[in-house]
C-alpha cells in the first residue's frame, strides 16, 4: 500500500514536471522568448 502510494506520488511529480517542460516549449516559441530569456538571465545574475 506504501509502496503503491510511493509510486503514484512519483508519477504525479512527473506528470507536473512534463506539464511545465511542455508549458514553457510553447512560450520559447514565442518571438518575444529570446526578451525574455535575457531579462531572466539579467535578474539571476542580479546580486
Amino acid at each position: 500500500m506504501r509502496r503503491r502510494d510511493a509510486r503514484s506520488r512519483r508519477r504525479a511529480a512527473g506528470n507536473a514536471r512534463s506539464a511545465r517542460h511542455a508549458l514553457w516549449r510553447r512560450a520559447s516559441s514565442c518571438a518575444c522568448e529570446a526578451v525574455a530569456a535575457r531579462e531572466a538571465a539579467k535578474r539571476w545574475s542580479a546580486p
